[in-house]
Order: C-alpha cells, then sequence, then structure tokens
C-alpha cells in the first residue's frame, strides 16, 4: 500500500487547483487563466484536426473557438494523479456540454463529449503546471438545440468577467433576490 506524505497531499490538490483553473477558463472565455494551467513551453495533442502544438497556438486557437459557442460547461470527475518527484502523471475524465452557435461547425446543435485529459505535469519553481496534454474522447452525442430546455437569461450561467457572480462574489441580498412577503 501506498502511503502519502503531507506534501504528496499538498502536491495532488496543487494539482486539482490547476485542472478546475482551466476548465473555469475554458467557460469564462478566460486566456490568461486559460494559459495559467500550462508551462510556457507545453505541448498539447488533441485529436484530429483539432489542436497539435505548441500551448500558445492551442490558447489562440480556444479563444476563437470557444467564443462560437452560446455556453459551455466542462466537469471533471475521476482524476488519477501518480506522484513521481517533481512530474505528475495524470488522467482526468471529462464531459463537456457544448452549445454551438450557428456559426460554428457544429451548426446550432447541443454537443456532449465525454473524454479524458492524460497530463504530464511538472513541479518547477515550486509550482504545478502542465507540460503536455492529450485529450482522448470516448463519447460524442449531438442533439439538436430545439430539444432543450431554454433557461430564463437572468438564470443562464455568465461569461461575463465583470458580472459573473463566482468570480465577483457578489453577495446576495432580499432586494436581489425579490424576496418581498415570500420570506
Amino acid at each position: 500500500m501506498n502511503h502519502l506524505t503531507v506534501q504528496d497531499l499538498i502536491d495532488r490538490e496543487e494539482i486539482h487547483d490547476v485542472l478546475t483553473r482551466y476548465c473555469r477558463g475554458l467557460d469564462r472565455i478566460d486566456e490568461d487563466l486559460i494559459r495559467s494551467a500550462f508551462f510556457s513551453d507545453a505541448l498539447i495533442g488533441f485529436p484530429g484536426d483539432v489542436y497539435q502544438g505548441p500551448v500558445d497556438g492551442f490558447v489562440k486557437f480556444l479563444s476563437k473557438e470557444m467564443r462560437d459557442f452560446e455556453r459551455t460547461q466542462h466537469f471533471l470527475g475521476n482524476c488519477y494523479i501518480e506522484l513521481d518527484g517533481d512530474v505528475a502523471y495524470v488522467e482526468t475524465y471529462l464531459m463537456a456540454n457544448h452549445r454551438a452557435t450557428m456559426q460554428h461547425k457544429w451548426h446550432g446543435k447541443h454537443v456532449t463529449l465525454w473524454g479524458r485529459y492524460v497530463d504530464r505535469f511538472e513541479k518547477r519553481e515550486g509550482e504545478w503546471r502542465i507540460a503536455q496534454r492529450r485529450l482522448l474522447l470516448d463519447f460524442q452525442r449531438d442533439d439538436n438545440a430545439g430539444g432543450w430546455r431554454e433557461i430564463p437569461k437572468e438564470q443562464l450561467g455568465l461569461r461575463d468577467q465583470e458580472k459573473d457572480p463566482a468570480i465577483t462574489h457578489e453577495q446576495l441580498t432580499a432586494e436581489k433576490l425579490k424576496m418581498g412577503d415570500n420570506q
């Protein structure tokens, strides 16, 4: 049985934070947040003709690609982390929902992808980041977006950095909730 040290637990948590920061950056189209998950010399291998190459081009690709979706949600699942000194081999399951605009190659469809990020993390100067990333796709489902329930605009998750309560930490008040006499 492998016994984890306190440092192992800290390293694992820091790696998990990098993974969630990347997804948050994707869903908010925040280039700086996406870039912060990778070392500047990181290499990316996404399937087929999606993207193969250095991280700088990948971030530019994502910035354009993500704007062709009305909204997205990237959800991380099982995460296996194998630590080896200042290197970690990480496999993370993901489910990614995309509501495409008509300008996107998916032409307004709702597409769900299930797959795994297979990453090589490195710890350089005390900081964990991704040095290599591969995306392995396991399943993909395309749905006609019209079959999905429309969410009122005021309830939608926001991509706007200045208005997203997950970023601004805006506090709830009775007035904002329009509670009135329903307390």
